[in-house]
């Protein structure tokens, strides 16, 4: 398992997902990756489309 951090203008949290992929479905959203904060891979919400 493997730390990630959701981040949102309105939610964030820190989670474990079982790999961290460009993609992740978490909270019932779809999270692309960004960068990393404090070591952790960041995520925030991918581009509807």
């Amino acid at each position: 398992m493997v730390r990630i951090r959701l981040e949102s203008p309105t939610f964030h949290r820190d989670i474990e997902v079982d790999g961290a992929e460009p993609l992740v479905e978490a909270e019932g959203m779809t999270w692309a990756r960004a960068g990393e904060v404090d070591g952790l891979p960041r995520y925030v919400p991918a581009a509807a489309g």
